[in-house]
């Protein structure tokens, strides 16, 4: 199987999908769990809530966001559509991107410093902003990618 062009059978597709949210799935979900409990929740233990016990919206929002990626990338072996895979998994990335963001401009992070250290969340938004905006590429068919440059 060939991946610098990407012009393959349904089952390449299939097995492609698979392998690449299978590996997803088994890098993001140890650094995302840990003792049982999305990491995020360790915001719980940073900040609390006023006379409660480690709680609060941050933890809250964050971890249940990781479970709702997490979740989705244990469904792996059910993946057989990059179209469909691949969008799912923008949209519920970008709904972790937006938190942060809107944490970012909470704490008034400067624009400058987003781009050069947080550039994964740039990206993931573009690609979503892609999706729910298609502008001209609506116009495509069944597009084909390829990375070969023409001649």
């Amino acid at each position: 199987m060939i991946l610098d062009a990407f012009n393959f059978s349904e089952e390449e597709e299939v097995e492609i999908v698979r392998k690449q949210f299978e590996e997803a799935y088994f890098t993001f979900q140890p650094e995302a769990i840990a003792n049982g409990d999305p990491v995020m929740c360790e915001f719980h233990e940073a900040f609390g809530t006023y006379d409660t016990d480690n709680h609060n919206c941050l933890g809250c929002n964050f971890a249940d966001i990781t479970l709702l990626i997490i979740n989705f990338l244990q469904t792996h072996t059910f993946q057989n559509k990059i179209q469909y895979a691949y969008s799912t998994f923008i949209v519920l990335a970008n709904l972790l991107v937006e938190r942060i963001d809107t944490l970012f401009n909470i704490i008034d992070l400067n624009e400058t410093y987003r781009a050069e250290h947080f550039k994964v969340l740039l990206e993931i938004r573009r690609w979503a902003n892609f999706l729910k905006h298609p502008k001209a590429f609506l116009l495509t068919h069944h597009p084909t990618f390829s990375n070969h440059s023409s001649p």
